[in-house]
């Protein structure tokens, strides 16, 4: 299982969050810069701790994280995977436990080594943001898109921040998910992550542009507009609604969990597939 100090001293760790912190902290500096000197005088309603989330985790530097965020979840996700079925480790594990059970945990695992400096990021910038600027949305007919905060279809800000880093796990699950399926299949760390946001981005022009096909054959429809709305990285940046966004991530997780789980299902494949 997850130990903390070997996680956190690990070079892939260490990797990880210092790229999310570089642009992280030029984002916080940014808006700053950006409100104290043009909006903060003419429109200081427009300045509040839920645009500074938003503007620091989606904006400029923000959208580079979105854009490596597979590279990145790879890496955190699969790399003690790796060295474990490349290792003695994990065989000499099996042969005192059980494998259903020791399979599914060092999934869990992984998952939570990929999550944590995402949602750790995530959340220190909106409590930093509650410490700096006010909680109040205003409700005007102006707003100034770098900076504005809008929560379509949701009842208040707080409750679309909850469901924005709900989108946010189930998005860096997804991505887990396809990177164990692709590391099943290559066995080489780097070509998987390689491999994995390569995917990623085909999945994403696939079943976007599916729906153009579609269209053609059984005319428009909601489940056609769907499709052509989908993006995956909607789970990372909200960009149509936060529940269009956990809908998709809910089901491309339910998909590549059945996917990895029939395909890690045999352990002794699965072990000498890595040997």
């Amino acid at each position: 299982m997850l130990k903390l100090k070997e996680y956190f001293k690990s070079k892939e760790f260490i990797i990880s969050i210092s790229i999310i912190l570089v642009f992280i902290i030029y984002n916080i500096g940014d808006y700053i810069y950006y409100t104290t000197g043009k909006v903060d005088a003419s429109f200081p309603e427009l300045v509040n701790c839920f645009a500074f989330w938003r503007h620091t985790m989606y904006y400029n530097g923000g959208s580079v994280i979105m854009f490596l965020s597979p590279f990145i979840i790879s890496l955190l996700s699969i790399s003690n995977l790796f060295y474990k079925f490349r290792g003695s480790y994990f065989k000499d594990l099996l042969l005192r436990q059980n494998y259903k059970k020791t399979i599914i945990k060092e999934f869990i695992c992984s998952y939570l080594k990929a999550i944590f400096p995402f949602l750790f990021v995530s959340i220190f910038v909106f409590i930093l943001g509650l410490c700096l600027f006010p909680s109040d949305v205003p409700d005007v007919s102006f707003y100034d898109v770098y900076i504005s905060f809008e929560y379509v279809d949701v009842s208040n800000p707080f409750l679309y921040i909850f469901l924005a880093h709900i989108a946010m796990i189930l998005y860096v699950l997804v991505i887990s998910n396809i990177s164990f399926i692709v590391l099943r299949i290559t066995k080489k760390m780097t070509v998987s992550i390689i491999l994995t946001f390569a995917l990623v981005n085909v999945i994403n022009f696939v079943i976007s542009n599916i729906s153009a096909l579609l269209s053609n054959a059984i005319g428009n429809s909601a489940l056609i507009n769907h499709l052509y709305l989908f993006n995956i990285y909607e789970g990372y940046m909200v960009q149509s609604t936060v529940y269009n966004a956990l809908i998709n991530m809910g089901i491309l997780f339910v998909i590549t969990t059945v996917i990895v789980l029939f395909i890690y299902r045999n352990k002794e494949q699965v072990v000498r597939h890595f040997e």
